[in-house]
């Protein structure tokens, strides 16, 4: 039995292979054509070269076409015939002979602008890029951030947005700590590098009120009294402190009149060194807010030098803004007086208000008493919470970070240890609900204490989560576990609430590194006038006698809403309770385009009836040979004297 070879099955007739080596021997006797215009085929087309008719000729289809990648037998147009290369070969010269009488194809001039992909940019461009990208991807929150601010507040948004150094400042009720807090959410939506944006400020007061660190924390300077040199070098042996000024972009310096000018120049040298560029502060921009009529720089024998003053100021602050719009309009004789005062003008009808103030009583309205010492206040509030006879809640707080980042909690406004009784008068600490009036400075009084049985979800997923970024475990310390009853306080006008935990948080590079968990209450008993900055009262007691700073009074005054809700105790300070200082008079001539001088003739204070200085008594004691000797004793006197 012969057994027949398999042949491979053939993809053509004989005839048609015939046909085909006869069509191939023919193709010799063609023009031959130039090779590089039969590859310009094969090239991918750029978008310069692209003639304005897009539809393929007949050629290039049936060119495509015959190079095209082989059917399998499973296809269905398998059994389709395929056209000569040789008829291919002649239509495309036809084709191209026809093309050459014919007017040149127009190329496309104009080019298509499109978004680079982000790995195509340059290093140096890639945080333009993405910083530009992102704003525009969130324009429309901006737009829902700024849109109830007013035009002078926007104009400190919009520096910021186009990365200019700059100063802004403004009058109590201007809106300062209120476009601070927006002005932060957009740095922080426009930079998302972590540690881009350092939030700092010159006191921790001031520092947790806006969720940052103190400057000198943040520069990892300590008290910043040495040289620039010896400074320099202690940032550098800090791991923390030299990563912080790397990675840097954007530096935020709340209450910056309490910094002197010393120091600023000592950080422009320090950051240029760490970034190694010569511009102002290495390239950082840097953003300062604060109000130089209120507290001033602390100088230890020295003459007070304002940042304003520094050797980098001109090159650093490239514009200054001025917030005139008032957003307190219930009380504008109020405000008027207290730009005069701001400015050091008390005017015989500044100070007739003020006394009318002295008489005022303000019967059983919940009111603060603000002291220019801090003893004083806590020694009152002692005081009045000892008249309470209820029960007493004491609530501890819950403090996560390791001991070393737990330094800034300190300055927390928030106490770590805060004992309740029914009746006890308590301000608020945080805005948590502003429609209803629950801001920082709304003071309420205790009505009774009840056990919450539905924990807080929201408060424990943080407090979950900052035990997680902190290394402690999930529940340690857990407020609601040492605390089942928590104060109902009512604030008036209808508006009684339960008060529970809030969190005041510490950042470092982006990151939180400590946290307090407490309620969000202090005593409104009394207040230091230190302590009060930044908050706004609905009335208040005021002691000036013993104001020692320049200032000071105004800060006192400014907390309050309007003149209804102000108390004077004691006598009113002379002549240099209220003077400001000159350096600072006349920084803001400069700067502030709405300054108006007051007619020294309507001056209550001025140099025909400024109180003359006291004549200081001779001291009751005498030295004699470097022994003091007390007059009033005669016997030590005749001994001492001889």
């Amino acid at each position: 039995m012969s057994i027949t070879p398999k042949l491979p099955r053939p993809t053509q007739s004989d005839a048609e292979m015939q046909v085909n080596k006869k069509c191939l021997k023919s193709v010799h006797n063609l023009t031959p054509m130039k090779t590089d215009k039969i590859k310009t085929i094969n090239k991918p087309t750029t978008i310069s070269s692209i003639p304005t008719h897009s539809i393929p000729s007949k050629a290039e289809r049936a060119l495509s076409k015959q190079f095209s990648p082989k059917p399998t037998t499973e296809s269905k147009n398998f059994s389709e015939k395929q056209k000569p290369r040789h008829q291919i070969l002649q239509l495309l010269s036809m084709e191209q002979k026809k093309s050459k009488q014919k007017q040149k194809p127009i190329e496309f001039k104009q080019e298509i602008v499109r978004f680079p992909p982000l790995n195509q940019i340059k290093k140096e461009e890639k945080s333009d890029y993405a910083k530009t990208a992102a704003f525009v991807n969130n324009i429309m929150k901006f737009k829902g951030l700024i849109s109830d601010l007013s035009d002078d507040q926007k104009e400190v948004i919009e520096l910021a947005e186009n990365e200019i150094s700059f100063f802004f400042s403004g009058a109590a009720g201007t809106g300062k700590s209120y476009v601070m807090k927006k002005l932060i959410t957009i740095l922080k939506e426009l930079h998302t590098k972590p540690g881009s944006v350092a939030i700092t400020a010159s006191t921790g007061i001031a520092a947790c009120n806006i969720g940052g660190v103190t400057l000198h924390s943040f520069a990892g300077i300590g008290l910043g009294d040495q040289s620039v040199d010896m400074l320099y070098t202690k940032v550098i042996k800090n791991r923390t402190a030299f990563e912080k000024w790397n990675k840097v972009e954007v530096l935020l310096i709340d209450e910056i009149s309490m910094i002197s000018g010393d120091l600023l120049d000592k950080l422009n040298v320090i950051a240029q060194k760490i970034k190694r560029k010569n511009s102002p502060f290495g390239g950082i921009q840097v953003i300062f807010s604060g109000d130089f009529f209120q507290l001033p720089p602390v100088s230890k024998g020295k003459e007070v030098k304002f940042v304003f003053e520094s050797k980098c100021w001109k090159e650093v602050i490239k514009k200054c803004v001025i917030l005139h719009t008032q957003h307190r309009q219930s009380d504008l004789t109020f405000i008027e007086m207290l730009n005069n005062i701001r400015y050091g003008f008390v005017t015989k009808k500044t100070y007739e208000l003020l006394q009318e103030c002295q008489k005022r009583d303000l019967g059983d309205k919940k009111k603060t008493c603000l002291f220019s010492h801090r003893l004083d206040a806590e020694n009152y509030n002692k005081k009045e919470l000892s008249k309470l006879t209820s029960q007493q809640y004491v609530y501890s707080s819950c403090d996560v970070g390791s001991e070393r980042n737990r330094g800034p909690l300190k300055e927390c406004p928030a106490p770590e240890q805060l004992p309740l009784k029914l009746g006890t008068l308590v301000m608020l600490l945080k805005n948590t609900q502003p429609e209803i009036g629950l801001v920082n400075g709304a003071v309420g009084k205790i009505l009774r204490f009840e056990e919450v049985k539905v924990k807080h979800k929201e408060n424990r997923e943080k407090k979950d989560s900052y035990a997680t970024d902190c290394n402690i475990k999930k529940g340690e310390n857990d407020f609601y576990s040492n605390n089942k009853f928590f104060p109902v306080v009512d604030f008036g006008k209808g508006v009684i609430v339960t008060i529970t935990p809030d969190i005041w948080e510490i950042e470092s590079l982006g990151l939180i590194v400590s946290a307090r968990i407490q309620l969000p209450l202090t005593y409104a008993w009394g207040l230091s006038i230190h302590k009060s900055q930044g908050l706004t009262l609905p009335a208040a007691e005021l002691n000036l006698e013993k104001v020692f700073e320049a200032g000071q009074a105004y800060v006192a005054l400014s907390r309050l809403q309007s003149l209804e809700g102000l108390k004077i105790v004691g006598k009113l300070p002379g002549a240099a309770a209220w003077k400001v200082n000159k350096k600072v008079l006349e920084f803001y001539k400069e700067i502030d385009n709405q300054f108006q001088e007051i007619d020294p003739s309507e001056l209550y204070f001025n140099q025909s009836n400024t109180e003359k200085p006291e004549v200081t008594k001779p001291s009751p004691m005498i030295t004699n040979g470097g022994v003091t000797v007390i007059k009033i004793n005669p016997t030590l006197l005749k001994k001492y004297s001889k």
